[in-house]
């Protein structure tokens, strides 16, 4: 699902231009998200977080009862939407 992960990384290039860099997979922004997008799991959005995680756009915190994750930097989005666009 390329159209849904290019919501996700919509999601996060838009929360990266807020204050609240950080947030948890099941943030409520995200998770409007996730179900416009089709997909039901939050495991699917786990996946997706932390394939921007290896990327280097987010990095994540598993420290606590939660993981969270901290946008880093949006230079590995370009490539991995042009990525996606090209599948």
């Amino acid at each position: 699902p390329a159209a849904a992960r290019g919501l996700v990384y919509a999601w996060v290039r838009d929360r990266a231009t807020t204050e609240s860099r950080t947030f948890a997979a099941g943030d409520e922004e995200l998770t409007k998200v996730r179900d416009r997008a089709g997909m039901s799991s939050r495991g699917w959005t786990y996946k997706v977080l932390r394939e921007l995680a290896d990327a280097g756009v987010l990095e994540e915190n598993d420290t606590g009862s939660a993981s969270t994750f901290t946008i880093v930097s949006l230079d590995a989005l370009g490539d991995l939407e042009r990525g996606e666009a090209a599948a």
